[in-house]
């Protein structure tokens, strides 16, 4: 069973091509309001929303997909900002609040096209978890702050991958299709270890 995300063909062919100019867009349901960023520079219209890019200033870690895993995972999406900017937001009550990470294609690089290939696809949703702030040395001898914030899956994220598949599920969405009816115990037949007889 493949993980399909249902690429459109514009983008599946800008993806396949020697260069293609990706970026990801995130959004955060903040409670002040939609929070909703990308990876380039400029505005982007996307989904009948205004994107803000964010460009070297933000950073997405993703985690790894992994086939058949049904186990909670957690995305950390940070932004550099001014201790000004960051201290207004770090007491919002952020728990449990939406959030996702889309993939898409521009037609040309960052900063010189705003233009989508196709229509992105979702990579990573979940629950807002985790909210803090970070503070390092810069090469200019300042310092940067940084804000965090960890979106991790629930039992609702999880219930929606792609990757799971059960005889149940089989059975609902083909009702008299028996291909799973009878491998329901192959599994644990064949973990048995079997003693030649002496």
């Amino acid at each position: 069973m493949e993980l399909n995300r249902g690429m459109d063909a514009g983008m599946l062919a800008a993806v396949s091509s020697a260069v293609f100019y990706p970026v990801i867009f995130t959004y955060l349901d903040w409670p002040g309001g939609a929070v909703r960023m990308h990876t380039a520079v400029g505005d982007i219209s996307y989904g009948g929303n205004s994107w803000t890019g964010v460009g070297n200033l933000g950073s997405i870690s993703l985690p790894q997909e992994i086939i058949g895993s049904m186990a909670a995972t957690e995305a950390t999406y940070s932004l550099v900002a001014s201790p000004a900017m960051i201290n207004d937001y770090l007491d919002d009550n952020i728990k449990g609040r939406a959030g996702r990470s889309d993939f898409g294609c521009l037609t040309g690089r960052p900063g010189k096209s705003t233009t989508l290939v196709g229509a992105p696809v979702t990579l990573f949703f979940g629950s807002m978890d985790t909210l803090g702030m970070n503070v390092a040395p810069d090469d200019s001898g300042g310092v940067q702050t940084q804000i965090n914030v960890g979106l991790a899956t629930g039992p609702a994220a999880r219930e929606k991958a792609y990757a799971f598949h059960s005889e149940e599920a089989q059975a609902a969405e083909y009702p008299g299709d028996t291909a799973g009816r009878l491998s329901v115990n192959a599994y644990a037949k064949a973990q048995k270890q079997l003693w030649p007889e002496s």
